[in-house]
């Protein structure tokens, strides 16, 4: 699920505006929650554009390595609002219903 959840954000992050994958990592750490490596997203980078979810533009930086430039692709903005979506029904299911969560009133 963890992977799910770095992805639907890395996506998001990507979908306010391009970036590089450190600043990706910078923007997503700003939640307390999330402990992520910085190797876990750019594994997950590269997956992404491996998918045609993101595309990938590699720039020369004066301070350093070449950099590469993300953006998220017309298939990853239908990605990021199935995800979006789903995380609707999912609140929806665990909400309180009637004084309990929804898995608790489900009798099966």
């Amino acid at each position: 699920m963890r992977k799910g959840i770095l992805e639907y954000l890395v996506l998001r992050e990507l979908s306010r505006g391009g970036g590089y994958g450190y600043d990706i990592l910078r923007r997503i750490r700003k939640f307390p929650a999330m402990e992520v490596t910085e190797s876990s997203v750019y594994l997950i980078l590269g997956r992404l554009a491996k998918e045609g979810l993101l595309s990938s533009t590699k720039e020369k930086s004066s301070l350093g390595p070449t950099r590469s430039l993300y953006a998220v692709t017309a298939l990853g903005r239908v990605r990021l609002l199935h995800m979006k979506q789903f995380i609707v029904e999912l609140q929806a299911c665990l909400a309180p219903s009637q004084g309990k969560g929804a898995i608790e009133n489900n009798d099966d």
